[in-house]
């Protein structure tokens, strides 16, 4: 029993050197590894007991929020924070609304299926990641659906892409999100929107622009300053469709016309938590502040020159979510979606001839105004389509 003890106390305060001189005596190595194994769990279940208590929320219902980004990719982590305002809009308190990142729900999910009554509501994360690009973000949605089958789910506007028109995963994602009685998937455009309606029968589908457009400056706490140069701001991973050349060549056409080009991307340079995501995204938008043109084959790159009244030319990336979510805000004049280096070239001319830009969100009020009747606090659960 003094052993117990001992082993509870070093867990629950987590000194480990108390562990290292309780285990540097002649100890049998299976004793050795049963105690390191005690102690694990112990710890385990200190973590726990504080995740749990950071969501309990005793009186009426509560907004989860699952499957929030802690990695450096900042658009998500914008998605994250409008969504958080956006549901707090809807009549949620702050008290109401509790975020469960990827990693929580893997580490707890046993916790979270006896937390989680079934009058709470569950959001999934807006994106860009339905379909079978990104594996991990779509099985976390297939989860939640398996994990929940009574409770409201509602997926923020997602784009959805099959690479190679996969029919084995896209038989998979028929067969999870037309099992739920209860889900409301939102489209973040046109094309994902008929996508949906084509594969799934059973859950609500609605169209909306990207959360973040949600927003204003003020919300993301962003003052104007005064702009100089051009910003290049690109992507490297799989989503790349824009050659290397194409961006050295702008460049040039930049610096030919007085201009300093600079190059940044949509990652955080320093872990993001979530003390601190609020400031690295503030940090990224007030880039945009700065300059006088933004180019980008980023859609939050584009976003966030459309928030920040940044003139921007954005490319496309290897579907359609970019081109789609331009749709949106066509009418925004200092905003362009080229195809090719040329329409960019004479895009360059013309923007940086702009001045005074400021981000008209009234056009997007109807489909935010249809989102929020969804999200409200007093939306009754509906089945299927009803």
């Amino acid at each position: 029993m003094q052993l117990i003890r001992l082993v509870k106390h070093i867990a629950l305060s987590g000194n480990g050197f108390i562990l290292h001189k309780a285990m540097s005596g002649r100890i049998d190595v299976a004793l050795r590894a049963k105690l390191t194994s005690l102690v694990h769990v112990c710890r385990k279940m200190k973590e726990s007991c504080l995740f749990g208590k950071n969501l309990l929320h005793l009186h009426g219902k509560t907004a989860f929020i699952i499957g929030s980004p802690l990695y450096s990719n900042l658009g998500d982590s914008a998605i994250f924070i409008a969504e958080k305002q956006f549901i707090k809009s809807c009549g949620w308190s702050s008290k109401q609304i509790k975020e469960v990142s990827y990693d929580e729900f893997y580490a707890h999910r046993q916790l979270l299926k006896w937390m989680i009554k079934p009058d709470d509501i569950i959001f999934g994360m807006g994106g860009g990641n339905m379909g079978n690009q990104w594996p991990n973000e779509e099985e976390i949605r297939y989860d939640i659906i398996t994990d929940y089958p009574r409770n409201e789910i509602v997926v923020f506007p997602q784009t959805i892409h099959f690479i190679n028109d996969d029919q084995k995963a896209i038989k998979r994602s028929q067969d999870m999100y037309n099992r739920h009685q209860h889900l409301t998937l939102i489209a973040r455009e046109r094309k994902s929107f008929e996508i949906m309606k084509r594969l799934y029968d059973k859950p609500r589908i609605l169209l909306s622009p990207d959360i973040v457009f949600s927003m204003t400056m003020k919300q993301f706490e962003i003052e104007q300053k005064s702009r100089s140069g051009v910003l290049f701001v690109t992507r490297s991973d799989p989503e790349k469709l824009v050659d290397d050349s194409v961006w050295t060549y702008l460049e040039k056409v930049v610096e030919s016309n007085g201009r300093q080009a600079r190059k940044t991307d949509m990652y955080a340079d320093e872990s993001v938590t979530k003390e601190n995501r609020f400031d690295l995204v503030k940090r990224k938008m007030e880039e945009f502040c700065a300059v006088e043109l933004v180019i980008t084959d980023r859609l939050h790159g584009m976003v966030f020159s459309a928030l920040t009244g940044t003139p921007c030319i954005a490319f496309g990336n290897y579907n359609h979510k970019i081109e789609g979510t331009y749709d949106w805000i066509q009418y925004l004049p200092y905003v362009r979606y080229v195809l090719t280096k040329e329409e960019a070239i004479g895009a360059i001319m013309e923007l940086l001839e702009i001045q005074d830009c400021s981000f008209d969100a009234k056009p997007l009020e109807t489909p935010f105004d249809n989102l929020s009747e969804v999200i409200g606090l007093n939306t009754e659960k509906r089945i299927g389509n009803a």
